[in-house]
C-alpha cells in the first residue's frame, strides 16, 4: 500500500487568462488549493495508477477556470493550466508508473512536456 496519504496541488494565478505561477505546497494568499489522497491505493498496480491518474485530471479541471473550445485564447490557457498542475502533481509522486502513463497521455492530447 502507498505510504503517502495525500498530494496537495496548488496553482497560483490560474483563475487569469494567462498567469500560470509555479506550484507550491504552501500558499500565503486565496490561491486555490485541492488535496487528492491516494492512500487507498497500490501503485504497484496500473489499475489504481489509472485511478490516481484520474483524480488528479479532475483536481486539475477542479482548479483551472474551463472554456468552451470555441473561445480559443481562454481555452488555450485552460489547456496550459491542466497541463502544468498534471505535470507538477504528477513530479510529486513517486511513481514512474504515473510518470510513464502521463507521458503516454501528454503525446496523444497535448503537446510533448520533457521530464527529467
Amino acid at each position: 500500500m502507498n505510504r503517502l496519504a495525500a498530494l496537495p496541488l496548488l496553482i497560483v494565478g490560474a483563475l487569469t487568462a494567462s498567469a500560470l505561477a509555479p506550484v507550491g505546497t504552501a500558499s500565503a494568499s486565496n490561491e486555490p488549493d485541492v488535496v487528492v489522497r491516494y492512500a487507498d491505493l497500490d501503485l504497484s498496480r496500473p489499475s489504481d495508477v489509472e485511478r490516481l491518474y484520474a483524480r488528479l485530471q479532475t483536481a486539475a479541471d477542479s482548479i483551472c477556470l474551463s472554456s468552451s473550445p470555441y473561445e480559443l485564447a481562454r481555452y488555450a490557457a485552460y489547456q496550459r493550466c491542466l497541463q502544468a498542475v498534471l505535470d507538477r502533481a504528477v513530479s510529486q509522486v513517486p511513481s514512474q508508473a504515473l510518470l510513464a502513463l502521463h507521458r503516454a497521455s501528454v503525446g496523444t492530447h497535448h503537446r510533448g512536456i520533457a521530464h527529467s
